[in-house]
């Protein structure tokens, strides 16, 4: 599913294809707007973890919420370039927080409440138009 032309059916689909009781999920999103939702131990073997922005903090810029500044608000080199170079690819751009096992945020509980799907879509979608890079969390 693309976040860009993404439905509430189409996501609610992707959540249903989740074990809850396997383990915590991870909702993220590419820089070309694909979304995925992976075990979370299969997240952490193949994408930027918390650690990759650990030194750094969000930063408003023109309004987009933006990784790669320190706590003086100097630039972390090496941050932004993530980003100018994945622009356009199925590479990370940002996670949701971790649907925590057994909660029934996915799964066949998950998918079936359509207050939620329709929330975490509408959480994607806005993130993705802001360029968020990094972590999100519930608004």
């Amino acid at each position: 599913m693309n976040i860009k032309t993404g439905t509430v059916e189409e996501l609610a689909e992707m959540l249903r294809g989740c074990d809850d009781d396997a383990d915590s999920h991870v909702v993220w999103v590419a820089f070309n707007g694909e979304v995925h939702i992976d075990q979370r131990a299969v997240f952490e073997s193949t994408n930027p973890t918390e650690e990759y922005y650990s030194k750094t903090r969000l930063k408003n810029i023109d309004g987009i919420k933006r990784f790669g500044w320190d706590e003086h608000d100097h630039w972390v080199k090496g941050k932004m370039e993530y980003r100018d170079q994945n622009l356009g690819t199925n590479k990370f751009m940002f996670q949701f927080e971790t649907l925590c096992q057994g909660n029934g945020y996915c799964g066949k509980d998950g998918a079936k409440d359509a207050a939620w799907v329709k929330r975490l879509l509408a959480m994607l979608k806005a993130d993705y138009d802001q360029g968020t890079i990094g972590f999100t969390q519930f608004a």
